[in-house]
């Protein structure tokens, strides 16, 4: 099964985009997307939806150990080129995960309780498959890969009053940075040396965004639960007085923000890959909407009125969680 992920792995995170930008917002709607709509594997997932992740060709993410004793999960890929799924790491170098999984490059991290056990800490773990190398890169939750480096958070205590940290291990030469988030971290994301996240109350909080080794911060915006970071475009999405969600980009090279278009009601779980963005919003039980940068538009792309969650791109295809035969399995669309 290892060989199978080896050779999907290779394909490069970071994909060519093109150099034009949205002159004006649109509007999301319309008709779905073109493509048509596949089953693509099981997620063994008992209940809730637990998060995807995607780079390159692969789709990842943790279900629990069949036969494993207490809160053990194995961790699966589903290539893009081959259809096929195939178990990539066993509970035992997994553990008891928390949160969804990440995947950059070649490194896969996720959050894991120590021992296995609910009152154990939380340690961030990785494996980089170009090179076997299995590491343990401190502790915290919200385990991300940058592809040069793994980051996540430190959960403040109660005397901190929430002020969380943001943490980063070179995966290179070993070298720790870390420094305050400003508040409770809602979402993190990262891509090559840029590290974004929304700190703040529960609802929504300001957007950040640093490049390490560097501690200086850009504020990007507010009201935000959902970022995503790849290649050179960052974005979030801002909850709007009108009760809709704005999703919004940054260039980190021009440090210029631009609205790309409004979406009725909450959105949440935004990645990005392809020269798209794709997120889960609320309508419908969890419309999976799109956003193309070529075409400088938006779509729903999935609209079926069961539940879905956990959208990402995995080359020219959107794959996200769906409930509509009662279980969880992970359905794609190539648009």
């Amino acid at each position: 099964m290892i060989a199978v992920f080896v050779a999907a792995a290779a394909v490069s995170a970071l994909l060519a985009h093109s150099t034009g930008v949205l002159s004006s917002p649109g509007a999301s709607g319309g008709g779905p997307g073109g493509g048509t709509e596949f089953r693509a594997a099981a997620l063994g997932w008992p209940r809730r939806a637990e998060g995807l992740a995607a780079s390159g060709d692969l789709v990842v993410w943790e279900q629990p150990a069949l036969g494993a004793d207490g809160d053990a999960d194995d961790l699966w890929a589903y290539a893009t080129t081959t259809r096929l799924p195939s178990r990539i790491l066993t509970a035992k170098r997994v553990g008891a995960g928390v949160g969804a999984p990440d995947i950059a490059g070649s490194t896969v991290t996720w959050a894991a309780r120590n021992g296995g056990s609910a009152s154990g800490s939380t340690l961030v773990r990785a494996f980089d498959n170009a090179t076997g190398r299995s590491f343990t890169a401190g502790r915290g939750v919200l385990a991300r890969s940058t592809g040069e480096a793994v980051a996540w958070v430190t959960r403040a205590g109660s005397r901190t009053r929430g002020r969380d940290t943001i943490n980063v291990l070179d995966t290179v030469t070993d070298t720790p940075w870390s420094f305050p988030a400003g508040g409770r971290v809602l979402d993190l994301a990262a891509s090559g040396r840029w590290i974004v996240w929304a700190a703040g109350p529960a609802g929504g909080g300001t957007v950040w965004a640093a490049r390490w080794p560097g501690r200086s911060r850009v504020r990007l915006g507010g009201a935000s639960v959902s970022v995503a970071a790849e290649g050179r475009r960052i974005v979030w999405a801002a909850r709007t007085g009108s009760g809709g969600t704005a999703i919004m980009l940054w260039d980190p090279a021009t440090r210029v923000s631009r609205r790309l278009c409004v979406v009725v009601g909450a959105a949440d779980s935004l990645a990005l890959g392809a020269d798209a963005v794709a997120w889960r919003q609320s309508a419908n039980r969890g419309d999976v909407g799109f956003y193309d940068f070529t075409r400088g538009r938006a779509f729903t792309v999935c609209c079926n009125g069961a539940a879905q969650a956990d959208p990402v791109i995995a080359g020219r295809t959107v794959f996200w969680a769906d409930r509509r035969s009662g279980r969880w399995e992970l359905f794609g669309k190539t648009l």
